[in-house]
């Protein structure tokens, strides 16, 4: 998943997500997946790759073929937060306040 800092629309740079196929920005969450192949019998991890739900999510399934898992990117960004121990709040906080 390609997360860069680019220059946002409420001023300044923040992190954006870039879909691995096109290299376009995934501007809405509800429009972008999260993907994984399985390359070997048992992987302790995969790689995965943020993808559009469009026609991108088709040419990774063609590129990749049948051993991909996958999960809308909404839920997949609640999962990363929980693996972080990330305090919601807090975290909410201290970006308005980096953001004033």
């Amino acid at each position: 998943m390609p997360i860069k800092m680019e220059d946002i629309p409420t001023g300044g740079y923040g992190p954006v997500v870039i879909c691995d196929m096109c290299g376009k920005r995934i501007t809405d969450a509800e429009k972008g997946t999260a993907a994984w192949v399985a390359l070997d019998e048992m992987p302790t991890y995969f790689d995965f790759v943020t993808i559009h739900d469009d026609e991108c999510y088709d040419r990774f399934e063609e590129r990749d073929g049948p051993y991909i898992g996958d999960i809308p990117l909404p839920a997949f960004l609640i999962y990363f937060e929980r693996g972080l121990n990330l305090n919601r709040k807090e975290a909410e906080h201290l970006a308005d306040c980096m953001s004033a």
